[in-house]
């Protein structure tokens, strides 16, 4: 008994030990099939990581924080994108998707290879500020390639002549704001079927607004009502979040 009451003190330290290890992004990441953040800006991480909700488990990588800024919602690592150790700390080999999002072109593409490397069957997200730069992005591994500064640029032009079509943008973007458009497989009873006859099915069904059809990883946008469902084919819907 005496020897358990003077070991408390000790275990208690330990566990603070290890719980500030943890707070401080010095712990190794166990999450499976994960997204791993690299973030290199606090505002775009923030609405990553809200956007995403509970419904992912997230590892975040960063410099820019001392301390975890989710504690309840992420598991933190404190390092760089472009250090093999930082993303092996992270356990991206065991991931499902990483986000690149770090304000560097070169940062990014090297991120870009050391993901693929790591983990050769990653989904790979990738921002690139510089539109030359996308296909050496792609090239890199990237499977997807969003230009910030060209989409940032085209919505601050069309709020001038068309504001309701960038608040819509703004709404349908954002799951936080009622809306959200969803990429999901078609259901095996709907394949053979034409969109005119499942346009409806789905709305009134579903509560979906079909926008178009992924095949073989391109969007047909607003398919004729003519065309027939294959397998593997996948439905980008607008559907209510509230």
């Amino acid at each position: 008994m005496i020897a358990g009451v003077l070991m408390l003190p000790a275990a208690a330290v330990l566990i603070y030990e290890i719980h500030q290890k943890k707070v401080r992004g010095l712990s190794k990441s166990n999450q499976k099939k994960h997204v791993v953040v690299l973030g290199g800006s606090s505002e775009i991480t923030r609405s990553i990581v809200m956007e995403m909700d509970r419904s992912y488990d997230i590892c975040l990588i960063s410099e820019l924080y001392e301390i975890n800024p989710f504690r309840d919602r992420v598991h933190f690592v404190k390092g760089s994108p472009v250090e093999k150790d930082t993303l092996v700390k992270a356990n991206l080999s065991a991931a499902e998707h990483v986000i690149i999002a770090t304000e560097d072109d070169s940062t990014i593409i090297l991120a870009t290879t050391l993901a693929r490397e790591l983990n050769p069957a990653i989904n790979i997200i990738a921002t690139i500020v510089s539109e030359e730069r996308s296909g050496t992005a792609k090239t890199a591994g990237a499977d997807h390639v969003i230009n910030t500064d060209t989409v940032t640029g085209r919505l601050l032009a069309s709020a001038v002549h068309d504001p309701g079509v960038v608040n819509l943008i703004s709404d349908v973007t954002s799951s936080l704001a009622g809306h959200d458009i969803t990429c999901n497989d078609f259901p095996e009873e709907m394949y053979g079927k034409m969109i005119g006859d499942i346009i409806m099915e789905l709305r009134m069904k579903k509560g979906m607004t079909l926008l178009a059809v992924n095949r073989n990883r391109k969007n047909i946008v607003n398919p004729p009502f003519d065309m027939a469902i294959e397998e593997g084919d996948k439905m980008v819907v607008l559907v209510g979040t509230a």
